[in-house]
């Protein structure tokens, strides 16, 4: 990571780290991640809170307080096009993408 990267966090990502369910390997490059650029699409808050798992009202509030931490990004026809883009490039997996937004 050069400092010019900035991420859109996947949903599963999220959902993998607030559960816990990352390798510590995985875990401690998804931080970094956070640290330096934690932005999510509107698409991703609203899966991500809506996920099964988060009924339960503690677990619900404490998911929101973690996503008061992120920038939630709309979904402009200029950003799709952008993923649309990297995902081409770069064939990311699914159940793991990280999606590199280049400025």
């Amino acid at each position: 990571m050069n400092g010019k990267e900035k991420f859109l966090i996947d949903t599963n990502i999220l959902i993998y780290f607030f559960d816990g369910k990352l390798t510590h390997k995985q875990k401690e490059i998804v931080i970094k991640i956070f640290q330096k650029s934690f932005n999510i699409s509107v698409i991703s808050k609203i899966e991500f809170l809506g996920f099964k798992d988060y009924i339960d009202d503690i677990k619900y509030e404490k998911a929101k307080d973690f996503l008061n931490y992120a920038k939630i990004i709309p979904f402009s026809d200029n950003l799709i096009y952008k993923i649309i883009d990297i995902k081409q490039k770069y064939n990311l997996k699914m159940e793991m993408q990280l999606l590199l937004l280049q400025h």
